[in-house]
């Protein structure tokens, strides 16, 4: 059973509208995430095309012209003359009105149509307006295709995706996708009766191998202080401000599918030279892995002192809301400061400044 992912815009709307020769505003109002945001007037319009599209579903399943995401994936099982009753069907949506509105629809048709495995899978915030924001929502469709193709890897099947619909910012992320981890990709343009597939690169990616590779260069970007960037990860990085850079719409779902695992395996160096372990703290970080199967989360812990550090301009720690750290009350050896080893944990990291560094002495119960 392959995985089919289609891409849905509002082209079921915007021909039946065509179609019915009603002049409603659809493509201005594409955007908008709420009804209550579009004109009054005009989201009763658009309301009662859409209950009258929803009673016509018959007639939409039937009609190749009603939607340009039906018509190509008739077009794709015709080519590949077999039934789409053997495949699982993803279809991406935004979390706008009008898309979520047309996807269902779309859905209803295929159902119709005789298709049976269909989910709707929508992303959120999924424009344009905000930098910010589209590599957010970029990333979480990045990262459920990952998850898509390599359940696909499990089962010795297929992922195959359908960029005829959608909106412009899902055709920005998934071709590079598609090239990275060798999935096909059909188009249809528009009037053609046959689908195009995009051509695979002979490029060689193991995306897992490339986060272990460049584990710290990934750690400072997650954290927003990688101040440069070598060519080969310019593609996971954003510049936000002079020399300074996060992780981009690929930077962040390649972080959030693999680091986890590479986090799991061993107490990791700082990725900073300002923060340094004591004698006894990595024999301590080892028992308390073994004790708490929290290594992972003691490795994130890490991460976030050196964040503090990095964004401390008093040569001394900082209390940052959230973090827990706070001065040692009373004596703890040359220890002056502590924080939580993990967010549901008594553990603490007990640390002190010596010659402009941190220096983490060792784990230890609350005092």
């Amino acid at each position: 059973m392959d995985t089919v992912i289609t891409t849905c815009g509002i082209s079921i709307l915007t021909n039946y509208a065509k179609a019915q020769k009603l002049v409603l505003p659809l493509t201005e109002n594409a955007n908008k995430r709420d009804k209550q945001e579009v004109d009054k007037q005009a989201s009763i319009e658009i309301e009662e095309m859409l209950a009258l599209m929803g009673k016509s579903i018959s007639e939409l399943a039937t009609d190749d012209q009603a939607s340009a995401e039906i018509n190509s994936l008739h077009l794709y099982y015709q080519e590949k003359n077999d039934s789409p009753k053997s495949d699982r069907h993803v279809l991406i949506s935004t979390d706008t009105w009008l898309g979520s509105e047309a996807t269902e629809l779309v859905k209803q048709a295929l159902l119709h149509r005789g298709y049976e495995n269909i989910v709707v899978k929508k992303v959120s915030k999924l424009s344009t307006a905000n930098f910010r924001d589209f590599r957010d929502a970029a990333a979480e469709l990045l990262s459920m295709l990952i998850k898509y193709q390599e359940e696909a890897n499990h089962r010795r099947s297929e992922v195959v995706i359908n960029l005829t619909g959608g909106f412009k910012s899902l055709l920005i992320t998934i071709p590079s996708f598609a090239a990275a981890y060798k999935v096909k990709c059909f188009n249809l343009f528009e009037g053609n009766s046959s689908i195009l597939w995009l051509p695979l690169l002979p490029t060689r990616f193991d995306p897992a191998e490339f986060v272990r590779a460049n584990l710290n260069e990934f750690r400072l970007l997650n954290s927003e202080i990688c101040n440069t960037i070598h060519e080969d990860l310019a593609f996971a990085a954003l510049k936000v401000a002079d020399n300074v850079y996060m992780l981009s719409d690929w930077g962040e779902a390649l972080w959030q599918t693999y680091h986890h695992d590479i986090y799991e395996e061993k107490l990791l160096d700082p990725p900073i030279s300002g923060i340094v372990y004591g004698p006894k703290f990595k024999e301590q970080a080892e028992e308390f892995a073994r004790k708490s199967s929290k290594l992972a989360e003691l490795n994130k812990k890490i991460d976030t002192i050196s964040f503090l550090y990095h964004n401390d301009n008093s040569g001394n720690p900082i209390v940052l809301k959230g973090t827990t750290m706070k001065p040692i009350r009373g004596c703890h050896g040359v220890s002056t400061h502590e924080i939580y080893a993990s967010n549901d944990d008594a553990t603490r990291i007990y640390m002190h400044i010596e010659g402009g560094k941190w220096v983490l002495d060792t784990l230890g119960k609350h005092l």
